[in-house]
């Protein structure tokens, strides 16, 4: 079942481990996070890696297709990390940030239309 992009958000913040479990979540961090979901997205688009649709009028919509759900969310975990004074990695690849999404969709639908090339 798709999940919300504020499941998504408070998975990252989840992942990010700087709340308690249980522990309510502060709008001004929660806003921090959610204001890097766009940005995210719109560079996975534009390297083409993942092209999806997020309701940015919505939070509660299910957009965010399963398949990807933890691999984004570690992904917006690592890009929020400095705004919380943890360390970001500026090369995801080699830490492993990215790998759990290029698998993700590597076997799975990228959304984007395949151009022909014609000689």
């Amino acid at each position: 079942m798709p999940k919300s992009t504020r499941e998504l958000v408070l998975e990252a913040i989840d992942r990010l481990q700087i709340f308690e479990a249980g522990q309510e979540v502060p709008a001004e961090n929660y806003a921090k996070v959610k204001g890097k979901v766009f940005p995210l997205l719109a560079w996975l688009k534009a390297e083409r890696v993942l092209d999806i649709f997020v309701n940015p009028q919505d939070e509660d919509s299910q957009d965010v297709p399963d398949h990807v759900f933890i691999p984004l969310a570690m992904a917006l975990a690592n890009e929020a990390a400095p705004a919380f004074g943890l360390p970001h990695s500026s090369m995801p690849s080699r830490d492993g940030t990215w790998d759990p999404l290029h698998r993700a969709v590597a076997e799975g639908p990228t959304y984007f239309r395949q151009q022909a090339e014609y000689y």
